[in-house]
């Protein structure tokens, strides 16, 4: 029901990415999660970088993340088990606590989560957002259905943002002048 609601509210919104925060707030309060958040990926020269450079909703009562960028960034390679899976096209579902290391990234682990899942939202053949899913009160898990409705509500917002970047570059190559070909211009035909 909520993957329904959250699907006409993009469908019919005129700014897909105004109003992803509404959208998070439906699929959090039906999932029962205590925060939703999409986080772009990156890739720089250097390093791979997920980073949550997008939009969170926080549920009643939870401690927000800090609005500093470097809290919503994490460099993979701290993280190199979860972006392998990512990346493979699998859901991750972990608890903050348990993962290895002593380097920590409010990005990929929450502030105060207790259990998370990650969606990977694809553009093409490359991860292009991530959604989390944040439990902060409790740990518990979360079983194959759960995470399928995840899933779907997660390939909601992605095809939604498809959508609005692709009309987008239609109205840009619309609007652009059109290019003069001068008779001494080679001619190609298919």
């Amino acid at each position: 029901m909520a993957s329904a609601r959250a699907s006409r509210l993009l469908l019919e919104a005129p700014d897909v990415r105004g109003a992803i925060p509404s959208v998070l707030g439906l699929i959090g309060e039906a999932a029962h999660v205590d925060r939703v958040s999409v986080m772009e990926t990156r890739n720089r020269s250097t390093r791979r970088t997920a980073a949550g450079g997008g939009e969170r909703v926080d549920g009643p009562g939870v401690t927000p993340y800090l609005t500093e960028a470097c809290s919503f960034t994490c460099d993979e390679r701290d993280f190199s088990s979860v972006f392998a899976q990512l990346r493979a096209g699998r859901s991750v579902c972990l608890s903050p606590s348990e993962i290895p290391g002593s380097r920590a990234a409010a990005g990929i682990e929450g502030v105060d989560t207790k259990t998370k899942a990650i969606v990977p939202i694809f553009r093409g053949e490359r991860v292009h957002r991530v959604v989390g899913f944040d439990n902060t009160r409790q740990q518990r898990a979360i079983d194959a259905s759960e995470l399928a409705a995840l899933e779907t509500a997660a390939g909601v917002i992605g095809a939604a943002l498809h959508r609005e970047a692709s009309s987008m570059t239609c109205a840009a190559s619309a609007s652009a002048p059109p290019r003069s070909v001068s008779p001494d211009s080679p001619t190609r035909t298919p």
